[in-house]
């Protein structure tokens, strides 16, 4: 169950405006190295929520398998997590979301899953200055992520679309060296 109620996610206006980014992708695209970068250089992160929690309840005895075997009640949880954070940041800090709600869309999409209202709508809660979306690297496999390298591909459509039917403003970053990301991303601020 939800811990932030439906209804008040469907009663929220859209597009709350904020100083916030997003840094994006799928799986191996060096989303979280650039979000580490930016973070070394003491701009505000909110890290992948997802990720934190699969560690997280792997420390007690689950494993990524497990957890995501139901695909459609492990995204209600991430997002009731995500949603339970970001009701409370500042949306006047500038802040970098290594992933973010509307990406919860594009892992549904992926698995085939119908979108339930609360996903739309949590998607369209905030209004981001600007959505950077790595583009694929190299594919590998870790202990978090199920995802293969087909899947790889198909998110980083989905993400892109996903973000474009927001209309929200995207910058795709090529897949080049992480300094080379670095300066393009700054180079917007």
């Amino acid at each position: 169950m939800f811990p932030v109620s439906k209804f008040k996610i469907l009663n929220m206006p859209d597009f709350q405006e904020t100083n916030w980014y997003v840094i994006t992708g799928p799986p191996c695209s060096g989303k979280t190295t650039l979000i580490n970068r930016l973070s070394n250089l003491g701009y505000t992160i909110n890290p992948d929520i997802s990720r934190a929690f699969i560690i997280s309840e792997s420390k007690n005895g689950f494993n990524v398998r497990r957890l995501r075997k139901k695909e459609n009640e492990f995204q209600k949880k991430i997002l009731s997590l995500m949603l339970d954070n970001a009701l409370y940041l500042d949306k006047t800090e500038i802040i970098f979301h290594d992933y973010f709600l509307p990406d919860n869309i594009a892992f549904l999409k992926l698995s085939n899953l119908e979108i339930p209202v609360e996903f739309a709508k949590s998607a369209k809660l905030f209004s981001f200055k600007l959505v950077f979306i790595c583009s694929p690297l190299k594919f590998e496999s870790d202990d978090v992520r199920i995802e293969t390298e087909h899947d790889q591909l198909q998110l980083f459509e989905l993400i892109k679309g996903v973000y474009s039917s927001l209309g929200c403003k995207i910058i795709i970053l090529p897949p080049t060296s992480i300094d080379e990301r670095l300066n393009m991303v700054k180079a917007f601020l």
